[in-house]
């Protein structure tokens, strides 16, 4: 009994150990993002403008699409409408 304890003393202390390092890590990790977006803010901008814009284009093409297919399915029914309503000849 008195074993066991140890043991899951001793690995409760390894993970915790193993957090704290992680822990170090991940703020490295940050330093170094803040530190690389303050030098390269102007790449990052440069970067991100076209794929702004390559994004923005492909939804009005997207958007266009959709108001030809409503203009479309607004003028078949308004053409099966009139067929309907025309008068039959006898």
């Amino acid at each position: 009994m008195n074993r066991q304890k140890k043991e899951l003393l001793r690995s409760i202390n390894e993970l915790g150990a193993k957090i704290k390092c992680e822990k170090a890590e991940i703020e490295s990790d940050k330093q170094y993002l803040k530190e690389f977006y303050r030098r390269n803010t102007m790449a990052i901008v440069a970067m991100l403008i076209p794929v702004f814009l390559i994004g923005w284009k492909s939804g009005k093409i997207l958007q266009e699409k959709h108001a030809l297919g409503k203009i479309a399915k607004f003028g078949l029914f308004t053409f099966f409408n009139l067929i309907s309503n025309f008068p039959k000849l006898k």
